[in-house]
Parts: structure tokens; sequence; C-alpha cells
């Protein structure tokens, strides 16, 4: 998964196959005054057996999102 913010990329995730949560602390300055705009990007499948062939899996798939918590991290000195 590839979490955007305001249009740029700002972390890459890999997602386990169960529910879990998975963290993203964003770059000092990525959020700004006001509306921000957060997107989440999925690449498709790569075939993971061995001598594979390496090209895209077809067949769609899907993440589901149960919850979104966003807070605003102190910045560290």
């Amino acid at each position: 998964m590839e979490v955007f913010v305001n249009g740029e990329s700002v972390a890459q995730r890999e997602l386990p196959n169960q529910w879990s949560t998975v963290a993203v602390e964003l770059p000092p300055g990525t959020v700004r005054p006001g509306a921000n705009r957060i997107e989440f990007g999925f690449s498709h499948r790569i075939p993971s057996t061995p001598g594979g062939s390496g090209k895209r899996d077809p067949r769609r798939f899907a993440a589901d999102l149960s919850d979104l918590t966003l807070a605003v991290v102190p910045e560290r000195d």
C-alpha cells in the first residue's frame, strides 16, 4: 500500500493477509493548514511461486479499511 498526502507519496507498506494495524508517521511539513487529501494506492499482486513469470496478476484484489485514526505527533527535538 502506498500512502499519499496532498498528492505526494509519503509511505509504502506491505499489507499482511489478516486484519492488522498499519502505522504511518508523516514527515514534518506534510500536512498543511486547512483541508488535506489522504489517498491509498494498491498495486497488483505479483505471483510468488518459485520460478513465477513475474507478470502482473490480472485479478482484482481489495483491502478493507475498518478504522482510520489521525493524530498530531509532537515534533522531536
